[in-house]
């Protein structure tokens, strides 16, 4: 019973990944066609980037196991967390901080959900992924430790963004992120926000992938 229940959540999960693969690769041909690499210094794109890899690299290792009945190996799940991670600051981060900074009510909110990439990008590809990851990927299992490696990529991220706005090699992208436009103090809290943020979302989406987890 259990492995028949294991095979079927892989299935699902697999299903999932590929219908992620499939809109990861359809935002990004229109992101790229349209801008070239510049996009590369957003959160957004490079969270998605980061998400097409590692549910790539899950698919086949799902593939695998449902051939051969090998295991998943504990690196490739915690890929597929730190996707799950980085892509639900970016589903966060656009509803409660970039929506609301666009203006105009509830089309601003409309705009940054369901604007052509966007739907793939912001709304989509993440809840696609979050839901394959706490409903269906549940083994091997993560402890509550693995939230901070989660974290690490959003970290990073932070780090190089502000080191380069301070060097005027970009501006932003994101206007939380010109340390140079607004008060020392400001750069602080924003810093503390978003990173203590995602790993808030990585230690949340751990317990929920860790609920009906069946314990041996």
């Amino acid at each position: 019973m259990q492995n028949t229940l294991k095979i079927k959540r892989t299935k699902t999960a697999l299903a999932f990944n590929l219908a992620i693969i499939a809109c990861e690769i359809a935002a990004i041909i229109i992101v790229f066609f349209k801008l070239g690499c510049y996009p590369l210094i957003y959160y957004t794109e490079d969270s998605n980037l980061f998400a097409l890899v590692a549910c790539a690299v899950m698919a086949g290792f799902q593939v695998r196991y449902l051939k051969s009945g090998k295991e998943i190996p504990h690196s490739v799940q915690m890929f597929k967390y730190m996707a799950a991670a980085v892509l639900s600051v970016t589903f966060v981060v656009v509803l409660a901080v970039l929506s609301p900074m666009r203006g105009e009510g509830i089309n601003g909110w409309l705009y940054m959900l369901f604007n052509k990439d966007f739907t793939f990008l912001h709304t989509l590809c993440p809840i696609l992924t979050i839901l394959s990851f706490v409903l269906f990927e549940k083994e091997p299992h993560l402890n509550t430790k693995s939230a901070f490696t989660a974290t690490i990529p959003t970290l990073i991220y932070a780090i190089l963004l502000i080191i380069l706005n301070i060097v005027g090699a970009v501006d932003g992208p994101y206007p939380f992120l010109r340390v140079m436009n607004q008060p020392l103090y400001m750069s602080f809290v924003w810093f503390i926000v978003i990173v203590g943020g995602a790993f808030f979302l990585a230690l949340l989406l751990q317990k929920l992938n860790s609920t009906g987890r069946k314990r041996k």
